[in-house]
């Protein structure tokens, strides 16, 4: 015990900031306790006295410099001190979860139309024309060649398969040329496949069609496998009117 003599203004009646429960649990928790929170009121009543200043001029306890400067219950721990002080705390206790569940909501938002926009935006490219335009840009004109082979035939070179990469799109693609214009007994394709299975060649939608008479070149559509490799041929006729394959070349790397 302190040896504070009770004033009235110690009274409950004279300080209705103080926890209605505060006596009750200084009883359950001793002498030494009672004594602790006998001058934890001291503390709380001597701040308290300018919060009830500030009340009688009609300040409202938020606006007080005083009570913000003891919005943590500084000096008695939120124990007994101002109901002031306990509002204002549990006030800016709210107000910080408010602000916390607004601005997760929020952003949950944008993340969501943000990959929603990037899901739907993104277009695909198996099967498309490399020169198909996509919204300003077109797969074919930044590709890169990662592979040629040589389509050869009866000792003869009738013309060179290319593999090609897209580096804008990610994509591979047969492009083959024969040198020079074919004519009506010839003909060339190319093909392009993926170990998923893909296999397109010139004459697939998406492609620009085979090389026939007068033609000297052709390409394939795209496939996203770009782990793919790219064929050629080189057709002719015989003596009897038939098609027959006298040139090929393949950029398939040996099993």
């Amino acid at each position: 015990m302190l040896g504070i003599e009770p004033r009235p203004r110690d009274t409950e009646a004279s300080q209705p900031w103080r926890h209605p429960w505060a006596d009750r649990l200084a009883l359950r928790a001793g002498p030494r306790a009672r004594g602790r929170h006998a001058a934890d009121r001291l503390a709380a009543g001597r701040r308290s006295a300018c919060c009830r200043a500030d009340s009688a001029a009609g300040k409202p306890f938020w606006r007080s410099g005083r009570v913000w400067r003891d919005r943590r219950g500084f000096g008695d721990g939120g124990r007994t001190g101002e109901t002031g002080d306990l509002r204002l705390t549990e006030w800016l206790i709210m107000r910080r979860n408010w602000i916390a569940l607004i601005l997760v909501t929020l952003l949950s938002c944008t993340l969501s139309v943000a990959l929603g926009t990037n899901a739907s935006a993104a277009p695909s490219y198996e099967q498309k024309s490399p020169y198909a335009d996509f919204g300003g840009y077109r797969c074919g004109d930044s590709y890169t060649t990662l592979d040629r082979r040589e389509i050869i035939g009866y000792d003869t070179v009738w013309g060179v398969v290319y593999l090609r990469y897209s580096r804008r799109c990610a994509t591979i693609f047969a492009y083959v040329n024969f040198g020079g214009p074919l004519n009506s007994s010839e003909y060339g394709n190319a093909h392009v496949r993926g170990w998923n299975g893909e296999n397109y060649t010139c004459d697939t939608p998406g492609g620009n069609g085979r090389v026939v008479t007068g033609q000297t070149s052709c390409y394939t559509p795209m496939t996203t496998d770009f782990n793919g490799w790219v064929e050629g041929y080189y057709y002719s006729k015989n003596s009897s009117g038939g098609w027959v394959m006298k040139g090929f070349g393949t950029t398939k790397p040996p099993t």
